[in-house]
């Protein structure tokens, strides 16, 4: 393998919600190649640590609405700081973490006419969503897939499609898989389910209108009035907390549905051990986001919960329909329904789908072979 230094650059390290992009560095780290991180602020450093940390500190941004500016003259400061780091460690290659701190970065590099290697990994709203308000930011995305020092990564087929569709060159694409974290991946555990028993039923997320966690309510109602018993627990944050817990109250789904709010990603493990099932229900907005990849459910298949997800995105690509779960289609609580009450009147597919998404899963989404993976994308653009 060839020697070399990455400069990770991610706007925010590290975010709750990007176990990802921390795990994908310090994988890295473990196959010997050398990161360094460039942030713009340094969050979770207890329990993400990192050696390596370079913060270029400034006012927050708004991909949405600055990223035009980000480097204009009312910017300047920020980006003479980034420029410095680079000067002085001079990285083989520069990693940026989502598309608009891609942007970002490109526009700074040919400012300083610098022609340096760049990997620019894509996530969801960065595709999604972004090129549709700011058509700057589609324009650099597009020119760079032009550039031979450039290449670009999604975590799915579903995702690569949208790139294609945005013009950007299909040459410079690269899927990789988000690797799942080998503390889920305990292949001695055994599951099971007794029919007529209580159902416990797990989903991992952000509390946000993406992951249409109003639906998995919704259906946990119709389940109970049905006269099926299931506990229905939810981890996450976010900013429709309050709205989800407005609605379990008016259903009365106090005792049924709990949400159990931050809980340490170190001990969601064990704590997917004491279920039968994993559900994500999330959806497509009006604002066109929705599930690029879905790691929770790629975690919890590891762990060998099967899971029933919403038929959209990404979501399709990480479940085998029948074999390791079951999709439902999204925005429809009685599909939902129909899929749970399947599983529990049918309950040797606890154990049947749970073997087969451990022996998929841990193959599929291996941390190993994918760090292989990435290991090629930077050799490539050394050679």
């Amino acid at each position: 393998m060839i020697p070399m230094h990455i400069l990770q650059y991610v706007s925010l390290f590290s975010k709750t919600s990007e176990t990802f992009v921390y795990d994908l560095i310090c994988r890295m780290e473990d196959k010997g190649i050398r990161s360094t991180i460039l942030t713009h602020k340094r969050v979770n450093a207890d329990q993400r640590p990192f050696p390596r940390c370079h913060v270029a500190a400034g006012s927050r941004y708004s991909p949405g609405r600055a990223l035009q500016k980000i480097y204009n003259l009312h910017r300047i400061e920020k980006a003479s700081r980034c420029a410095g780091v680079i000067r002085a460690l001079k990285p083989d290659i520069i990693h940026a973490h989502f598309g608009d701190s891609g942007a970002r970065m490109i526009s700074l590099l040919n400012r300083l006419d610098m022609a340096m290697p760049l990997v620019v990994s894509f996530h969801g709203r960065d595709v999604n969503v972004l090129p549709k308000y700011d058509r700057l930011y589609k324009k650099i995305i597009v020119q760079a897939s032009q550039n031979e020092n450039v290449v670009f990564v999604t975590p799915s087929d579903f995702l690569k499609s949208k790139l294609l569709a945005l013009g950007v060159n299909e040459e410079k694409i690269y899927r990789i898989y988000n690797a799942c974290n080998p503390a889920f991946c305990d292949t001695s555990f055994v599951r099971s389910y007794a029919s007529g028993s209580r159902l416990k039923v797990l989903s991992v997320g952000r509390y946000e209108e993406v992951k249409g966690y109003e639906y998995l309510l919704q259906a946990s109602d119709l389940l109970r009035k049905k006269g099926y018993a299931v506990q229905v627990d939810i981890i996450g944050f976010g900013s429709m907390e309050g709205a989800l817990r407005r609605l379990i109250k008016q259903k009365e789904l106090d005792g049924i549905v709990s949400l159990k709010g931050r809980v340490s990603h170190k001990a969601i493990p064990d704590i997917m051990k004491g279920y039968d099932l994993y559900v994500q229900p999330s959806v497509v907005t009006d604002e066109g986001e929705e599930e690029n990849f879905g790691v929770a459910t790629v975690e919890a298949l590891c762990n060998g919960l099967p899971c029933l997800v919403s038929k959209i995105g990404g979501l399709v690509e990480v479940v085998d329909d029948g074999i390791s779960g079951m999709f439902f289609e999204e925005k429809k609580p009685e599909d939902i329904c129909e899929k749970i009450i399947h599983i529990m009147e049918n309950d040797f597919l606890i154990a049947q789908y749970s073997q087969n998404a451990k022996l998929i899963a841990s193959k599929k989404f291996n941390a190993e072979s994918i760090g292989d993976e990435w290991v090629d994308v930077y050799s490539g653009l050394l050679s």
